[in-house]
């Protein structure tokens, strides 16, 4: 347990190295969460306009939802969208990681470049991801228990298929289809076919999530003090820990996303020309994942 604690510890010290050169890749994830928060936005109200019109308003009944061609129709097209902005906002990041790890400077300008280059490719792979998306949700909704694990395992299977989807789209340059294929071959090659995260960043992170969990239950032991005496006290001291602890919380998911891209950058680097990034060690690239033991 604490060395694979050390490990994931030195890989996310070595990532960081990466990133405090290029301190601006955190504003590919920023702009990624920002377009994906109002995409949702977007497509939220005429959702909520839908099950309200089959809901009975003389009676006060609630709406009975029966997924149709509409419902699948709106959850394809919102997969959509949503695959498009992340895949367009990694494929920049990923593109400035590849600059650095051959020797160049970039910076967000060179990764925007390259996404607006290739957006014909980019919205390619989000048609395909979106297409597969909508078919296990329709598949889910309407399997029973036994299927929805099924439909999980095959979901699973489709998340490592396609886990260097995005950097063989930035090295490559190649239809979907393609893409996938590439990502398995490279994966299966560098690391085998059956394989377990060996360790990763999600250790780090969870560690660091901590903190702001005490930092709450310390404010509520806090506010439920105040709570006889002032209301307001009360509500103004958790309120402010709360708004503290939602920063935080949304700092390390904006560090974590682009050091996460960082590392499948460097471990994609590898797969496909055999040479370590030297802001990594051999370790942690060579064996980010292992063989699973039976």
């Amino acid at each position: 347990m604490f060395q694979t604690l050390q490990r994931s510890w030195d890989l996310a010290k070595e990532t960081w190295d990466v990133l405090r050169q290029d301190r601006a890749l955190v504003i590919f994830p920023i702009m990624s969460g920002i377009a994906s928060l109002l995409v949702f936005a977007s497509f939220i109200i005429p959702v909520g306009l839908m099950v309200w019109n089959q809901g009975d308003h003389t009676t006060g009944a609630r709406a009975h939802f029966e997924p149709g061609p509409l419902h699948y129709g709106l959850t394809f097209l919102y997969y959509l969208v949503s695959y498009f902005v992340v895949v367009f906002f990694n494929a920049g990041l990923v593109a400035c990681v590849r600059m650095r790890f051959e020797g160049g400077t970039p910076t967000v300008s060179d990764g925007l470049s390259f996404s607006m280059r290739n957006i014909g490719l980019i919205f390619k792979w989000s048609l395909l991801s979106a297409t597969v998306g909508t078919i296990l949700r329709a598949v889910e909704e309407r399997a029973s228990w036994l299927g929805r694990i099924v439909i999980g395992l095959i979901g699973l299977a489709w998340s490592i298929a396609t886990v260097f989807a995005v950097p063989v789209l930035v090295y490559d340059q190649v239809g979907p289809v393609e893409a996938v294929k590439r990502s398995v071959q490279a994966f299966r090659r560098t690391w085998g076919e059956t394989v377990v995260a060996n360790f990763g960043l999600n250790t780090v992170f969870s560690l660091l999530f901590v903190p702001s969990i005490i930092l709450l239950v310390i404010a509520g032991v806090i506010a439920g003090g105040l709570v006889q005496t002032s209301a307001t006290q009360a509500g103004i001291v958790f309120g402010v820990a709360l708004v503290v602890c939602v920063i935080y919380w949304l700092s390390l998911a904006i560090i974590q996303s682009t050091l996460q891209g960082i590392f499948l950058t460097a471990c994609y680097h590898y797969a496909s020309t055999g040479v370590v990034p030297s802001a990594f060690s051999q370790e942690h690239v060579m064996h980010a994942w292992r063989p699973k033991t039976r």
